[in-house]
């Protein structure tokens, strides 16, 4: 079992409970309003390459791996696993390639880590 569970959501669906939730909304740019890219996921090259390259993706990936192996170490100290959540409008996009950088950085360190992406099988949400 992994000490770190990684999850991405979209807030206009359900909130997951995690041991720390973050809010990616107002922080990167979406993907979602070039319309070459909405109907994708964070599982596609071009998708996952626009979000890593938004201004200021790579350094708060860097702060959430710092989080998440600190949240790693708390699960092997308590013996309790914990959760990260890490939100954006629909959990397509920003979200699940944020925890798929993370994860994998976080893995390479010897990190315990699994992702789960609650949203991104779902229909692209509509925006008014």
């Amino acid at each position: 079992m992994a000490n770190l569970t990684i999850l991405s959501f979209g807030y206009l669906h359900e909130v997951p409970d995690a041991t720390m939730t973050v809010d990616l909304r107002q922080i990167l740019r979406d993907p979602h309003i070039d319309p070459a890219l909405r109907a994708k996921d964070a599982r596609d090259a071009e998708v996952f390459a626009k979000v890593a390259g938004t201004f200021g993706a790579l350094e708060l990936a860097d702060r959430l791996r710092e989080v998440g192996a600190v949240l790693s170490m708390l699960a092997q100290v308590t013996g309790h696993p914990t959760t990260l959540a890490i939100g954006c409008a629909g959990g397509r996009h920003r979200s699940a390639a944020l925890a798929m950088l993370i994860a994998d950085e976080l893995t390479a360190e010897g990190h315990e880590v699994t992702v789960t992406h609650l949203h991104v099988d779902r229909p692209v949400v509509a925006r008014s």
